[in-house]
């Protein structure tokens, strides 16, 4: 805006010398002159350190869309200067001398703006209303760090927000930061930067993130409170889900799949586990809905109705406690329904072993190696009935029993 004004100025009012070329100690005077009344603050321009002027090859046009009027010469006209805060401020400008008509259809030497630069050094501050900030620039003069301090909505919450912005520092002219810090009072509450978007607690620890991994689709991190990793969450380009992690606070996984339909619909395999990293249950999804085969755990003490034996202690000596924690039920779920359909009472173990076979009335339950664990039949009525036998894993009889259940 300071520029703008500082140009329309002097093509307005304009600088003129009849019938002879316009000498650099005035141009450096009007430039010097027209710097100082029109400097972003009066306080900016405090003491004058030095003033160079050296020709220039660059041309212009003369206020002419069509370029009628060309410059004749032009000038670059370089100020160095401190402002009231001691710090330095180099100010240039490349002026354009051009051989225009006057009012009276005289032609005078003008100058005229063609380009304008400023640099500053060092740390600047100002305050804006309830707003601080400092400027920071290198020694090249370019802007390489913004800091701005606010007054806090509520004390409640924070007695003020800083945000703090960082360039790269290798040009005059606007850039955008490539890393952004934000404070509430000392504590940091955001970053940004080139890897990826992180949020903190109050605390400090870290909430969640936010990755770009170099591609136009991020990971969305979020953490448990002790920093451990809790939910990933994928993004495409379009910022919709295409994926999710939910992980269990020891580290372990709790669930895995994809999205589509902007993530509203699971889709694909989805794969569920206990807090051990067993697998819980594992399938195909189709517009939420279970599809296809899956696998369920049960719990091998509480949901598999083994005979009630009188060599029942034998029998959780030698055989339940070799089984494990959990089995997996096998079934198909079809379009629409929410019950698994059991595919003959068939189970297995986590690693795919057959755990459980039936056949008409006959029931058998075998060790991983494939060899019978148990063996029995139910009767019409679906009890267990006659006589039950239990195997050792090498294959050998354990026990047998008739059993009863009613």
């Amino acid at each position: 805006m300071k520029n703008s004004i500082i140009i329309l100025l002097l093509c307005l009012v304009g600088v003129f010398k009849s019938n002879s070329q316009i000498s650099d100690s005035e141009i450096k005077k009007q430039v010097l002159d027209s710097h100082k009344s029109y400097a972003e603050y009066p306080e900016d321009f405090a003491e004058l350190i030095s003033i160079d002027i050296q020709n220039s090859s660059k041309s212009g046009c003369w206020r002419d869309i069509h370029c009628d009027m060309k410059s004749k010469y032009s000038r670059k006209v370089e100020i160095l200067y401190k402002n009231s805060q001691g710090n330095k401020i180099a100010y240039t400008a490349i002026v354009g001398v051009f051989y225009t008509p006057n009012h009276a259809n005289k032609k005078r030497y003008n100058i005229d703006y063609l380009e304008i630069e400023t640099r500053k050094f060092g740390i600047f501050k100002e305050s804006l209303g309830d707003v601080e900030v400092d400027k920071e620039y290198n020694e090249k003069g370019f802007l390489i760090r913004e800091k701005r301090k606010y007054k806090g909505e509520s004390e409640d919450d924070f007695k003020y927000m800083t945000t703090e912005e960082f360039f790269k520092g290798n040009t005059s002219k606007y850039q955008s930061p490539y890393k952004e810090i934000t404070y509430l009072d000392e504590n940091i509450d955001s970053k940004k930067d080139p890897s990826g978007e992180y949020y903190y607690y109050k605390n400090g620890d870290l909430n969640y993130e936010i990755l770009k991994d170099g591609k136009p689709k991020g990971k969305y991190i979020r953490h448990f409170e002790s920093r451990k990793k809790w939910v990933v969450t994928e993004y495409d380009k379009d910022l919709d889900i295409v994926s999710e992690s939910v992980f269990y606070e020891n580290g372990q996984l709790k669930e895995k799949g994809n999205y589509k339909n902007k993530g509203f619909n699971k889709t694909d395999e989805w794969a569920f586990y206990f807090k051990n990293g067993q697998i819980k249950e594992i399938g195909m999804y189709k517009d939420d809905n279970k599809i296809g085969q899956w696998k369920e755990a049960i719990n091998v003490k509480d949901d598999v109705d083994f005979p009630e034996f009188e060599n029942e202690e034998l029998f959780k000596s030698s055989i339940l406690s070799n089984i494990g924690e959990y089995i997996y039920r096998v079934g198909t779920y079809r379009d629409g329904e929410d019950e698994m359909q059991d595919e003959g009472f068939k189970a297995i173990y986590d690693s795919g072993e057959i755990f459980r076979t039936f056949s008409g009335r006959k029931i058998k339950y075998y060790f991983r190696n494939g060899n019978i664990m148990i063996e029995g039949k139910y009767d019409s009525d679906g009890y267990e009935t006659g006589k039950w036998k239990v195997y050792k894993e090498n294959g050998s009889l354990l026990f047998e029993e008739n059993v009863t259940d009613y």
